[in-house]
Protein backbone atom coordinates (compact mmCIF):
# COMPACT_ATOMS: atom_id res chain seq x y z
CA UNK A 1 0.00 0.00 0.00
CA UNK A 2 1.38 3.62 -0.82
CA UNK A 3 1.79 5.57 1.72
CA UNK A 4 -0.12 8.83 2.34
CA UNK A 5 2.75 11.00 1.09
CA UNK A 6 3.84 9.82 -1.37
CA UNK A 7 1.71 11.24 -3.89
CA UNK A 8 2.33 14.66 -2.40
CA UNK A 9 5.94 13.90 -2.76
CA UNK A 10 5.83 13.13 -6.21
CA UNK A 11 3.67 16.42 -6.97
CA UNK A 12 6.61 18.19 -5.17
CA UNK A 13 9.04 16.43 -7.58
CA UNK A 14 7.00 17.35 -10.75
CA UNK A 15 6.92 20.74 -9.88
CA UNK A 16 10.70 21.13 -8.79
CA UNK A 17 11.43 19.08 -12.48
CA UNK A 18 9.29 21.80 -14.26
CA UNK A 19 10.46 24.67 -12.24
CA UNK A 20 13.87 23.55 -13.20
CA UNK A 21 13.57 23.43 -16.81
CA UNK A 22 11.88 27.11 -16.48
CA UNK A 23 13.70 29.18 -19.64
CA UNK A 24 14.33 31.51 -16.76
CA UNK A 25 16.63 29.35 -14.98
CA UNK A 26 19.74 29.06 -16.95
CA UNK A 27 22.53 25.85 -17.33
CA UNK A 28 26.31 27.36 -16.50
CA UNK A 29 27.47 28.28 -19.91
CA UNK A 30 24.32 30.51 -20.77
CA UNK A 31 24.34 32.04 -17.21
CA UNK A 32 27.47 32.78 -17.22
CA UNK A 33 27.78 34.98 -20.69
CA UNK A 34 24.56 36.64 -19.19
CA UNK A 35 26.39 37.67 -15.91
CA UNK A 36 29.61 38.22 -18.08
CA UNK A 37 31.86 36.10 -15.82
CA UNK A 38 33.68 33.12 -16.76
CA UNK A 39 31.91 29.95 -16.09
CA UNK A 40 34.56 29.16 -13.48
CA UNK A 41 33.79 32.53 -11.65
CA UNK A 42 30.08 31.95 -11.60
CA UNK A 43 30.44 28.48 -10.27
CA UNK A 44 32.57 29.68 -7.48
CA UNK A 45 29.92 32.44 -6.59
CA UNK A 46 27.45 29.51 -6.01
CA UNK A 47 29.82 27.83 -3.90
CA UNK A 48 30.58 31.12 -1.90
CA UNK A 49 27.00 31.66 -1.59
CA UNK A 50 27.15 34.83 -3.89
CA UNK A 51 24.52 33.26 -6.59
CA UNK A 52 22.32 30.43 -6.45
CA UNK A 53 21.27 27.98 -8.44
CA UNK A 54 18.43 24.85 -8.78
CA UNK A 55 19.45 21.11 -8.83
CA UNK A 56 16.79 18.65 -8.83
CA UNK A 57 16.45 16.79 -5.68
CA UNK A 58 18.38 13.77 -5.34
CA UNK A 59 20.99 15.01 -7.69
CA UNK A 60 24.56 16.74 -7.24
CA UNK A 61 24.87 18.12 -10.46
CA UNK A 62 22.45 19.98 -13.06
CA UNK A 63 22.44 23.22 -11.76
CA UNK A 64 20.26 26.19 -13.36
CA UNK A 65 20.89 29.40 -12.12
CA UNK A 66 17.40 31.74 -11.96
CA UNK A 67 18.29 34.51 -14.56
CA UNK A 68 16.49 37.05 -12.47
CA UNK A 69 20.11 37.12 -10.09
CA UNK A 70 22.64 37.82 -12.60
CA UNK A 71 21.99 40.90 -13.60
CA UNK A 72 21.30 42.34 -10.29
CA UNK A 73 24.27 44.54 -7.84
CA UNK A 74 26.27 41.26 -6.89
CA UNK A 75 26.62 42.67 -3.17
CA UNK A 76 22.91 43.17 -2.42
CA UNK A 77 22.13 39.69 -3.85
CA UNK A 78 24.98 38.33 -1.55
CA UNK A 79 23.90 39.85 1.44
CA UNK A 80 20.11 38.84 0.92
CA UNK A 81 21.63 35.10 0.21
CA UNK A 82 23.24 35.42 3.10
CA UNK A 83 20.56 34.07 6.13
CA UNK A 84 20.15 31.19 3.51
CA UNK A 85 23.75 30.08 3.30
CA UNK A 86 24.29 30.59 7.40
CA UNK A 87 21.55 28.24 7.68
CA UNK A 88 22.47 25.51 5.06
CA UNK A 89 19.00 26.12 3.48
CA UNK A 90 18.72 24.38 0.05
CA UNK A 91 18.22 26.01 -2.92
CA UNK A 92 14.57 25.29 -3.30
CA UNK A 93 14.30 27.24 -0.12
CA UNK A 94 15.92 30.21 -1.32
CA UNK A 95 13.64 30.10 -4.80
CA UNK A 96 10.38 30.11 -3.34
CA UNK A 97 11.43 32.64 -0.41
CA UNK A 98 13.03 35.19 -3.61
CA UNK A 99 9.65 34.84 -5.47
CA UNK A 100 7.10 34.53 -2.99
CA UNK A 101 5.43 38.29 -2.93
CA UNK A 102 5.64 39.68 0.89
CA UNK A 103 2.91 41.81 2.64
CA UNK A 104 6.26 43.41 4.07
CA UNK A 105 7.26 44.20 0.93
CA UNK A 106 4.87 46.14 -0.47
CA UNK A 107 3.94 42.50 -2.02
CA UNK A 108 6.77 42.51 -4.20
CA UNK A 109 8.57 39.26 -4.24
CA UNK A 110 12.03 39.37 -2.35
CA UNK A 111 13.50 39.32 -5.83
CA UNK A 112 11.77 42.34 -6.86
CA UNK A 113 13.02 44.15 -4.20
CA UNK A 114 16.88 42.89 -4.34
CA UNK A 115 16.86 44.14 -8.15
CA UNK A 116 15.80 47.28 -7.66
CA UNK A 117 18.97 49.11 -6.02
CA UNK A 118 16.79 52.35 -4.64
CA UNK A 119 15.25 50.03 -1.87
CA UNK A 120 17.03 49.24 1.22
CA UNK A 121 18.23 45.66 1.05
CA UNK A 122 18.35 45.47 4.96
CA UNK A 123 14.46 44.63 4.65
CA UNK A 124 15.08 41.66 3.01
CA UNK A 125 17.84 40.28 5.00
CA UNK A 126 15.03 41.21 7.94
CA UNK A 127 12.96 39.06 6.70
CA UNK A 128 15.48 35.71 6.07
CA UNK A 129 16.97 36.14 8.97
CA UNK A 130 13.80 36.51 10.91
CA UNK A 131 12.67 33.34 8.80
CA UNK A 132 15.47 31.33 10.73
CA UNK A 133 14.89 32.91 13.98
CA UNK A 134 11.34 31.88 14.22
CA UNK A 135 12.21 28.59 13.28
CA UNK A 136 14.91 28.16 16.04
CA UNK A 137 12.30 29.78 18.59
CA UNK A 138 9.69 27.38 17.96
CA UNK A 139 11.82 24.39 18.81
Amino acid sequence: MAHPLDSARERGRLAAIREWESPTNLPLKEAAALAGRSDRMLNLDRQAGRVYALVLPGRERGFRYPSWQLTVDGNRLAAALGPFVEAGASCWVIHSFMHRPQDALQDLTPAQWVADPVRPIAAVVQMARARYRDEQGAA
